[in-house]
């Protein structure tokens, strides 16, 4: 065979040790061991020839599997490329998108199908003992012939119908309730005024406000003889429990209003219920417990239910909050006063369908209500009371613009805003005959009266500018005798301030004659 001497002897230097030679070197030694017919498996493991023939296998094993290894890393990174590329990318997010909708769609279908057996089982909650309301043909209902009005309270609240009770803040809701406790109970004549039917049942009171004390106080003034036909609920401070909404809520109203043997439910007042449900009175969602207290007394067989409610501020005569309020009943009962005084006299009206009651007075005359129609009077005082309310304000106007001249209308009425926050704004009036009156003054109030001013001259705009006002006052001795105010009939009377016209007037005509000066000098 034929030796390499130059490999021969770096090997012999390396002492034999083929990690110390090159891999070139070391394929020399091994093929030359090679073809010298010498088969390295018949040696020593430890001769050196062994040794060189073991190492560059080894070599070449490792060499293998690092090309083994690059290679499964290029498949990785092709694959990976290929699972990134636009297109499969494309593809992937088609696949993930058609899950989705799949996934949603189900989603969907599941609820739709929850919220209708939800409906389905909350109907057939609220329908109670009651069977499914069926049609009936209008033939058959018009030969079974209108059925008679049965009154409750005649042409006050007719059986089988709700009512609203609304009025100011302290000024005789809760009487009004006892005199209805204590005609439904003993009989006997509304008010003085309007026969009663005494209910079939009893009279059941929640009390959401005042709490037992307050209740059994104004009850017990009114003088009930049948005590026993009144009960009482004292929900002051557990308004939610009378939230109807809430399906265990109303089933425990109806085993309360069942046990009680009650066939006229009575809810005083309306508005810690709304509280309670965080329901804004002057939103849409009021209708709900509205409509609860409705299927309550469907499901009791109520004759009825009377619901009281605040009016606003002032002297009350509309339901505070949305319109709803007032359009779920089927009359409407006012309270309304004069001026704001805690004194001050109250008011009784009522209106809806076959109702229509005109204002009257309304007295506490040992312990029960009394009511006196003012019809004759009605139309007199209402230009009376416009007329004071525009003298109030045109007053009030005409000071602020003199103490503060140069500003537009629109920085006064935000003057006045800013005044009401902390408690509102009076101006107080003597009329003609003598009488202390106040006015409260509204933001449209003073507006209507600056235009006023400006009509009369009593005021003019100084500014230069076309579009932009700047009022300031004439000087006292210089200005006109102002025009009289004549009244403007408001649209949207109710039934009985519309029936207080004279048949041979116009609606909106008033060919009343009244002082203009209905004013003494104030006292303020």
């Amino acid at each position: 065979m034929t030796i390499d001497y130059a490999v021969k002897a770096a090997y012999d230097a390396a002492g034999h040790d083929p990690e110390e030679l090159s891999d070139a070197n070391l394929d020399v030694l091994v093929d030359a061991v090679t073809d010298a017919g010498i088969d390295a498996r018949t040696l020593h493991p430890e001769h050196p020839i062994a040794r060189a023939v073991e190492h560059r296998r080894a070599r070449e094993a490792a060499r293998a599997a690092s090309v083994d290894k690059l290679a499964e890393k290029m498949a990785v990174s092709a694959a990976h490329e290929q699972r990134n590329s636009p297109e499969a990318v494309a593809a992937r997010l088609a696949a993930s998108m058609d899950r989705a909708v799949l996934t949603e769609r189900f989603k969907i279908r599941a609820r739709n199908t929850a919220v209708t057996l939800e409906r389905q089982e909350e109907a057939a909650r609220q329908r109670g003992d009651n069977p499914r309301a069926q049609s009936v043909s209008l033939a058959d209902a018009l030969a079974a012939g209108t059925p008679e009005v049965d009154w409750m309270i005649t042409g006050l609240w007719k059986r089988g119908t709700n009512v609203v009770l609304s009025g100011p803040y302290k000024r005789g809701k809760s009487a009004v309730i006892a005199e209805v406790a204590a005609v439904l109970a003993d009989g006997g004549r509304f008010m003085g005024q309007w026969p009663v039917k005494p209910s079939r049942g009893r009279l059941l009171i929640v009390d959401t406000e005042q709490g037992m004390a307050e209740v059994v106080e104004v009850l017990g003034r009114a003088n009930i003889t049948n005590v026993e036909r009144v009960r009482i609920v004292d929900a002051a401070g557990q308004a939610g429990d009378w939230d109807l909404t809430i399906p265990e809520n109303m089933d425990a109203a109806v085993e309360i209003v069942r046990s009680a043997g009650a066939s006229v439910l009575v809810i005083d007042p309306l508005a810690p219920i709304f509280t309670a449900m965080g329901i804004d009175e002057n939103s849409a969602a009021v209708q709900q417990p509205l409509e609860a207290f409705a299927t309550l007394a469907r499901r009791c067989n109520l004759d009825g239910v009377l619901i009281s409610h605040h009016s606003g501020h002032g002297g009350g005569g509309r339901t505070r909050g949305n319109s709803a309020i007032p359009g779920w009943p089927a009359a409407l009962w006012n309270i309304t006063v004069r001026s704001e005084e805690m004194d001050a006299q109250r008011y009784f009206d009522a209106y809806g369908r076959g109702v229509n009651v005109p204002r009257g007075e309304i007295n506490l005359t040992g312990g029960r209500l009394t009511y006196t129609s003012v019809l004759a009077n009605t139309i007199e005082e209402r230009i009376s009371t416009e007329r004071i309310e525009a003298e109030g304000h045109r007053r009030w106007a005409i000071d602020a613009i003199t103490e503060h001249p140069g500003h537009p209308t629109m920085w006064h009425t935000d003057r006045l805003r800013d005044l009401g926050k902390t408690e509102p704004v009076i101006v107080a009036l003597t009329t003609q005959a003598g009488h202390p009156t106040t006015v409260r003054i509204s933001r449209n109030g003073l507006d209507a009266a600056i235009k006023r001013l400006e009509a009369d001259g009593w005021i003019r705009n100084v500014s230069p500018q076309k579009n932009r006002t700047q009022w300031v006052a004439i000087p006292e001795d210089e200005r006109p005798a102002p025009h009289p105010v004549v009244p403007v009939t408001n649209p949207f009377t109710t039934p009985a301030d519309r029936d207080e016209h004279d048949g041979d007037l116009p609606p909106d005509g008033a060919p009343f004659t009244a002082p203009v000066d209905l004013f003494a000098t104030p006292n303020c």
